[in-house]
């Protein structure tokens, strides 16, 4: 078994939700906590490519969100 050092996400943070479907090639994160308060951000790595992208902020800051992906995978909710 061997480690790989990738790169870190650009806004670290605890308290998120991620998902990932193995159909897919990207890992989502969407809010949390930072140090002073909860984020709006969202990001999205690229598992192939080794790459963190951003994506919209979310409306309201959200630490814990629930998340959930539609059925034809076009759109990810937060709440």
């Amino acid at each position: 078994m061997e480690f790989e050092v990738l790169p870190d996400i650009s806004v670290g943070r605890t308290s998120f939700a991620a998902i990932y479907d193995f159909e897919d090639r990207f890992i989502y994160v969407v809010g949390g906590d930072t140090e002073r308060e909860s984020t709006t951000e969202c990001e999205k790595f690229d598992v192939f490519n080794l790459k963190w992208y951003k994506l919209p902020r979310l409306n309201e800051p959200r630490a814990n969100p629930g998340t959930f992906v539609d059925s034809k995978k076009r759109y990810l909710y937060a709440f």
